[in-house]
């Protein structure tokens, strides 16, 4: 296709109908934006032999089956397995890793699915395993969008001085246990 309002014409290749072209003059190096709007035919379209005519009239249209992509995440709906992996059971979420632009459960399992092929490095983006919200990273802060936590937030072990018992789910009739042996 040439284009006319160059003061030279140019050749342009893979062009679309309705949407904009973006592409440098080759003489004055300026950005030329353009969007073709229009199909005109210029011409003897008589000479065109009548068997190429009865033929295109004859190509079978195909019809686009919108299909949805399997695995994709769809806000609102949980994300498979509530975000976990076989490395993380107790973590909700997806991470998004700006190397690749993909989420993954974990470290480990970005690392198993690219192979090394490029510069890791550490996610920003979350993605809420109850709810599929893409939010910043925040750390031991629950879901913007559900509420929810999105690591398990209780555990059978000592957790760093805090104990392992919730004091809110325990009975109000309980008489807390003093131990002489830790006490002194």
């Amino acid at each position: 296709m040439a284009l006319q309002t160059l003061p030279n014409s140019t050749e342009s290749k893979k062009l679309n109908f309705g949407s904009t072209h973006k592409s440098w003059c080759r003489e004055c190096h300026t950005l030329c934006e353009f969007t073709v709007t229009a199909v005109r035919f210029r011409g003897d379209l008589s000479r065109i032999p009548a068997e190429d005519l009865v033929t295109a009239s004859k190509i079978p249209k195909v019809k686009k089956e919108v299909t949805k992509p399997v695995g994709a995440i769809v806000e609102g709906q949980p994300l498979p397995e509530l975000g976990t992996c076989k490395h993380y059971k107790k973590s909700y979420r997806w991470f998004r890793f700006p190397c690749c632009g993909r989420a993954f459960p974990c470290d480990i399992c970005h690392e198993e699915s690219v192979g090394g092929e490029h510069e890791m490095k550490f996610a920003n983006r979350m993605i809420c395993g109850h709810c599929s919200k893409e939010q910043s990273y925040t750390a031991g802060k629950p879901c913007v969008n559900c509420n929810s936590s999105v690591t398990r937030s209780r555990s059978q072990f000592w957790e760093g001085g805090k104990g392992c018992r919730d004091q809110t789910m325990m009975s109000r009739w309980t008489i807390p246990f003093i131990c002489n042996a830790c006490e002194g």
